[in-house]
């Protein structure tokens, strides 16, 4: 159980903490993509570690759940930020609102794939 347990705990934290910062910002956007700490990469990195404590590096979890962390993050940073762009770009031209901060920067996966890491060995412990 603690392997689907753990990451969605460390999801959720991670989430708090983005709105948490989101509202001493004063950008109170429930519902939205981006923004610090990635949500996306914690939850990949979380499941990630949970395999690779479980069954080690070796085994075919932590390599299935590695592929898809980079494919997620590999979204996060590139795909999702060009459609934030063009989003910016329609929204000028059409006078109509689309979500134009939909990606992630740098830092902002990064910080994700930390804050996931700490807390899921902490977790790890625990269970």
């Amino acid at each position: 159980m603690k392997l689907i347990l753990i990451p969605f705990i460390v999801f959720a934290l991670s989430y708090l903490l983005k709105k948490t910062v989101d509202k001493i910002k004063k950008q109170d956007r429930y519902f939205h993509y981006g923004g610090w700490p990635s949500s996306h990469a914690s939850i990949t990195t979380s499941l990630t570690t949970v395999m690779a404590l479980e069954f080690g590096l070796d085994s075919a979890a932590f390599a299935i759940s590695a592929v898809f962390m980079a494919v997620i993050l590999t979204d996060a940073l590139t795909l999702r930020p060009l459609i934030s762009r063009q989003s910016k770009a329609l929204n000028e031209f059409h006078q109509q609102y689309l979500p134009d901060h939909i990606g992630h920067t740098w830092v902002e996966a990064l910080s994700g794939v930390v804050i996931a890491f700490v807390l899921t060995i902490i977790l790890f412990r625990v269970f």
